[in-house]
């Protein structure tokens, strides 16, 4: 009984895919058939991709369970040198941090009218920690 429910059923679907196929332009059936060809297309592709993503899914488990045997990384701990602060530990002298200069640098601010580099308009870094201490 089923195989003939699923007879008619083909002959109904068939029967109404050809009338609307006399009714379509040359161009509206291109259209439908390049799309189902596209799609027939990705199948590879898909099937492929499927595959490779559950062997390495299945990798990763396996690496997981290799991972959870008791094995830990060994702790490495790093001193640092004398006279420096460590990570979270607040320095006295915030200088500290800034590497030494060998020199005083000043520097132009773009716009700023042509002056000495002794008078008050130079710019310097040494004159920003002058100002906060």
């Amino acid at each position: 009984m089923k195989r003939y429910m699923w007879i008619v059923v083909g002959l109904v679907l068939t029967a109404i895919i050809a009338t609307i196929a006399v009714r379509m332009t040359s161009d509206a059936i291109a259209v439908i058939v390049g799309i189902i060809l596209g799609m027939v297309a990705t199948l590879p592709t898909s099937l492929i991709l499927l595959y490779l993503l559950r062997q390495q899914h299945a990798q990763q488990v396996d690496l997981r369970q290799q991972q959870n045997t008791g094995h830990h990384p060994p702790v490495v701990v790093v001193n640092t040198p004398a006279g420096h602060a460590g990570y979270g530990i607040a320095s006295a002298n915030p200088q500290s941090y800034l590497p030494s200069a060998i020199g005083e640098r000043s520097f132009k601010v773009v716009g700023q009218e042509a002056s000495s580099p002794d008078s008050d308009r130079s710019f310097s870094f040494n004159s920003i920690f002058d100002e906060v201490t």
